[in-house]
């Protein structure tokens, strides 16, 4: 599954988490704050859980940048993190920040609620339609676009793909359907797809950040 969920003291009630973080993957410090809110929200989401309770914030900052860039980009990934859980209905109320070589952003989200509210990765069955609500392969071409920027790794792949195809199919990646970058961070669109999950009955979900957000 996409969380953990387990019982609480509480009759009836259940505890719904799920922890995860990510390394830079795009050049805009802002975004990639986004991208980490949206990779932590939607697992919750790929649940059937739109409620979340509350969001911790996972973060590292640069010990590679001057203390000018450090500030700058750090503040920019914790703005990025913020809106889009705003966005979401939810805030961020905690965390932990450390010091790193390479800047870190995630977060840990929560939501108390009962089973009727949460959609199991196991009612899927063989012919049922697969919806598709994000593009295959945005994880592929982002990684390539990373290792695009590393001579040893680049050689690895130039024998399939080009490292300017690459970099043209990423940029479609980030900026397909409307509005702009919505595959990749807006937590409003992820939300969405869970609302229809409920209001078509799907029998399960499968939710990333960086593929395809599934349901049947």
């Amino acid at each position: 599954m996409d969380c953990s969920v387990v019982a609480t003291q509480l009759p009836g009630i259940l505890m719904v988490t799920t922890t995860d973080f990510f390394y830079p993957l795009v050049e805009d410090p802002y975004l990639q704050g986004r991208i980490g809110a949206c990779n932590v929200l939607s697992d919750l989401y790929a649940m059937g859980v739109t409620n979340v309770d509350t969001v911790l914030m996972i973060l590292a900052a640069s010990l590679d940048m001057t203390s000018n860039e450090r500030d700058i980009v750090t503040t920019q990934l914790i703005k990025g993190f913020n809106d889009t859980c705003a966005e979401a209905d939810t805030n961020v109320t905690g965390g932990q920040t450390v010091l790193n070589p390479c800047p870190i952003i995630g977060g840990t989200a929560c939501a108390l609620c009962t089973e009727s509210q949460i959609i199991r990765p196991e009612a899927g069955r063989p012919g049922d339609v697969l919806v598709l609500t994000k593009p295959l392969g945005t994880q592929v071409a982002v990684n390539c676009q990373e290792w695009s920027r590393d001579q040893h790794r680049c050689q690895r792949i130039t024998d399939v793909i080009t490292c300017k195809f690459t970099s043209s199919v990423c940029s479609i990646c980030m900026t397909s359907n409307a509005p702009p970058l919505a595959p990749l961070c807006s937590g409003d669109s992820t939300r969405s797809v869970c609302d229809s999950m409920r209001e078509h009955g799907a029998a399960q979900s499968y939710s990333s950040a960086f593929d395809a957000q599934g349901m049947s």
